[in-house]
């Protein structure tokens, strides 16, 4: 299992892991600074990308953190994972992803 952290600031694509699939096992985010109608994704690299996740932070609870959880069946990737923030004014989240290339590795 892989573990990487990310500060995002702005609507940039964020590549997590590129040119490998992978599956992934968990999502922790933790929004300090909603910005303005900000969405962020977590997305694989498909054509047309497969969206995991994708929340809009002016609901966000800001501080309390949001946790998605797929370690008993973890969630296939195609050529990796990539955080996007699409639209809005960006704010700041951090976001935590575990990932394995291998379904079913802890």
């Amino acid at each position: 299992m892989t573990q990487r952290q990310f500060h995002i600031t702005s609507n940039t694509l964020t590549p997590v892991t590129t040119g490998n699939d992978c599956y992934l096992q968990q999502i922790v985010a933790t929004c300090t600074n909603a910005g303005t109608s900000w969405v962020i994704q977590i997305q694989d690299y498909s054509s047309p990308p497969k969206i995991v996740a994708q929340g809009d932070t002016k609901s966000a609870d800001v501080g309390i953190p949001f946790i998605l959880t797929f370690k008993h069946f973890p969630l296939y990737m195609k050529g990796g994972i990539a955080i996007f923030g699409p639209s809005g004014t960006a704010g700041v989240i951090d976001v935590w992803i575990d990932y394995t290339n291998t379904p079913g590795a802890n």
